[in-house]
């Protein structure tokens, strides 16, 4: 592509040790192989399923959907008329006979059973490229592997409508399918495969004028930059958001994708920004501005008292950043105790990813800021913005999205916060306790410490306060109930200001 010199740039392909890792899958393992056609004996014909609660069939719509589908399967062949045998279902279509049957084997091989591709994926979708009877078997696993995994089905549907998305797909399918089994060797000559052949379809088609700036070819390149942010491949993450915005500028933005590849590209931007605590690349999507009024709700007591006393101009931001934070708290404290919240990932990244836009979009302290003036002003803003993210990570954690920046941005707070926090007087003293109790609730199993020990201090300052009072000051200003309350009465017995 003439416009967009970036060709020469694209991916690299992938080597063994830039490809994704995959998302643990929960539950039963299980690796498909394709039958080698003898009659199971009548033990080898038995189903196993692994259930650690009797509650959870009722949560697993497949494995009930197989437990009847073996129960009435000798009942409806009895009563089943014998049909015509199918020659194929498509053209580019292996024979149906070569695919209807699997052999799935667990990956400790104590039990077997066999499981039917899915009738709908394989007669209903049109892949983009020719299916052979691997490419059922990989679908198939990835379809039907059991566990919650974000944006699955919205990528199988991307992937069926470009080839090089799809052989993304397909990739990400047999690494986490030889990930079950262990077997390296086959994951790199075949995962890595899969990934190669779509780089190379990529370079093709970004040399093509009319194709450099399509659909297809964005989907192609979020399937790269998923890989990238799963590995922590940062430098390949650059690469392709560089590229990406290369044809956001020629075609004029992404508003004509629709919704579902919108918030992906948000997604995907927010996720490498956090981990550098960089501006985000692109613009808050049109749909998205302003949605945070929605579910605004009244902010507590003392976070409103703290928001209506005059603020500095530096301040400001930090405000706005709060209120945001307040009102994504009361959605969670709402809904974090229904299974089906945690598994809406559109309706997460429509939650969440405006507010990680705005904390990152924030203006930083300048290099000579403990010179200016208003230097208070700015830390404490940087100490709301980096809290506030932190809290953002931890719930784009709940919602099962990958929180590579989490270590990251504590890492960042932790030394800022141990440089600056004494310069935060009276003026801010509130924010100053809520930033700490939160920061020590968030990193209660491994980086309180450093925390505790300022409480300490404020506490003595503070007099005669108890540590659960100083910890209900942080409750009446943001408070999100499931990350924070577990180990609030802990905390209030680890603090000691008299030691």
């Amino acid at each position: 592509m003439d416009n967009l010199e970036w060709n020469a740039g694209v991916a690299e392909t992938p080597t063994l040790d830039a490809h994704t890792t995959t998302r643990s899958l929960q539950g039963q393992r299980m690796m498909a192989r394709k039958r080698t056609g003898f009659k199971p004996s009548p033990a080898q014909d038995l189903k196993f399923i692994n259930l650690s609660h009797p509650d959870d069939l009722n949560q697993q719509h497949e494995v009930r959907t197989e437990i009847r589908r073996h129960v009435m399967k000798d009942i409806g062949q009895r009563r089943r008329r014998p049909r015509p045998k199918e020659t194929s279902w498509r053209a580019t279509q292996t024979s149906s006979s070569e695919s209807r049957d699997f052999e799935i084997s667990q990956p400790h091989g104590t039990n077997t059973s066999t499981i039917s591709p899915r009738y709908n994926l394989t007669t209903v979708a049109q892949f983009p490229i020719e299916a052979d009877t691997r490419t059922l078997e990989l679908m198939h696993f990835l379809v039907t592997a059991p566990g919650y995994q974000p944006l699955k089905s919205i990528w199988i549907e991307i992937a069926l409508c470009d080839s090089g998305a799809f052989h993304v797909t397909l990739g990400n399918a047999a690494h986490a399918l030889y990930q079950i089994s262990g077997d390296d060797r086959v994951k790199s000559s075949e995962a890595l495969s899969h990934f190669g052949v779509s780089t190379r379809i990529l370079r093709h088609r970004l040399n093509n004028h009319t194709e450099s700036t399509s659909k297809g070819v964005i989907a192609n390149i979020l399937g790269h930059i998923c890989l990238a942010i799963r590995s922590d491949n940062w430098d390949g993450w650059s690469i392709h958001m560089n590229g990406l915005g290369l044809i956001a500028n020629a075609r004029g933005g992404f508003a004509d994708l629709g919704d579902q590849m919108t918030l992906l590209i948000l997604l995907y931007d927010l996720a490498g920004s956090m981990a550098f605590d960089s501006n985000p690349r692109f613009e808050l999507p049109p749909q998205l501005v302003g949605i945070s009024h929605r579910y605004a709700r009244q902010p507590a007591p003392r976070l409103q008292a703290l928001l209506i006393q005059p603020m500095s101009a530096a301040f400001l931001h930090a405000g706005q950043a709060l209120i945001m934070v307040s009102s994504i708290a009361d959605v969670i404290n709402m809904n974090s105790r229904s299974a089906s919240f945690w598994k809406k990932d559109l309706d997460a990244i429509r939650l969440i990813g405006p507010c990680i836009h705005f904390l990152l979009s924030m203006p930083r302290p300048p290099s000579d800021f403990m010179n200016i003036s208003d230097s208070e002003d700015l830390v404490v803003r940087e100490v709301v913005r980096l809290t506030c993210l932190l809290l953002m990570s931890k719930l784009k954690e709940s919602f099962a999205f990958p929180p590579n920046e989490q270590e990251l941005l504590h890492a960042r707070l932790a030394d800022f916060f141990t440089k600056h926090v004494e310069i935060l007087g009276k003026k801010y003293i509130e924010l100053k306790v809520w930033a700490l109790v939160t920061l020590a609730l968030l990193r209660y199993h491994d980086g309180k410490d450093v925390y505790v020990q300022q409480m300490n201090r404020e506490m003595l300052a503070m007099n005669k306060m108890t540590p659960s009072e100083f910890i209900d000051i942080a409750r009446d200003i943001i408070w999100i109930d499931f990350l924070m309350s577990p180990f609030s009465e802990d905390l209030a017995a680890d603090m000691n200001p008299f030691v």
